[in-house]
Formats: structure tokens, sequence, C-alpha cells
């Protein structure tokens, strides 16, 4: 989910499945619903970015700073030729390449506790995905 950050763009980006996409993800990219993924059990898209937000925490935790979320789309990513078909890797490209064509689709994390919420919810951050 993680992108490399890239020579103009210091911080670090971390792709995310918005839920209009959220269902087509699944059926995409078949790896996110295995044990130990982001949405293991094909879990709903509220405990999706319940995980997420547990990542984007791991991630602060251990000190990246100016954390970017990058909105991206469900879509089949072919891999470049010569290289291997790593479905995270081709996802964290992806993220990278909307972020670095569509910057002001990014979303900073964290947003301040009386801001919406980072995942769409329409609540503020502090009683969705921050609370505990």
């Amino acid at each position: 989910m993680a992108a490399s950050a890239g020579a103009g763009r210091p911080e670090p980006l971390l792709g995310w499945f918005p839920a209009e996409e959220y269902e087509a993800a699944l059926r995409t990219w078949p790896d996110l619903t295995e044990p130990g993924g982001i949405a293991a059990a094909g879990r709903s898209h509220a405990d999706y970015c319940k995980a997420f937000q547990a990542r984007l925490r791991e991630a602060a935790a251990a000190g990246m700073t100016g954390i970017k979320i990058v909105p991206i789309r469900a879509v089949p990513l072919q891999p470049p030729h010569g290289t291997a078909d790593d479905p995270g890797l081709l996802r964290a490209n992806h993220a990278l390449d909307v972020a670095q064509a569509h910057p002001e689709l990014l979303i900073s994390w964290p947003p301040g506790r009386n801001e919406p919420c980072w995942c769409g919810a329409q609540t503020k951050y502090k009683k969705c995905c921050a609370a505990p």
C-alpha cells in the first residue's frame, strides 16, 4: 500500500480504496483479502478503513511524518515489461502515479480531531477512524 516518495515529494504516500472503489478492488486484487491483508476475509469498507487507520498509526509510530493518503481506483494494472508481477508493488506504483498526476487528491493524515475523517464517512475524525 505504500508508495515511495520520489524526488519532488518527500512525504510517505499510502494508497487507499474509497468506498465506491472497494468492491471492485476486492475483485481486482484478491491478495487484499488474504489472512493478514488489509481487507482480510473481505471485511467491510468500514473495517478496511479501521485496519488502514491502524497501519497509518503504525507508520507514524515508526517515525513517518507528513503522511499522505492517495485515493486510488481499482483498475487492473500491468507490470512493466520484464518486472515481477507483485500486486503490492503495482498498487504502490499506481498510488505514486496518481499522486504525481493529481496532487489535489492527496489527503493529509492525521486530520485534526474536529476535521472531517479522511475516509469520506462525512463525520468528524474523532468520532470515526480516530475513535478507539
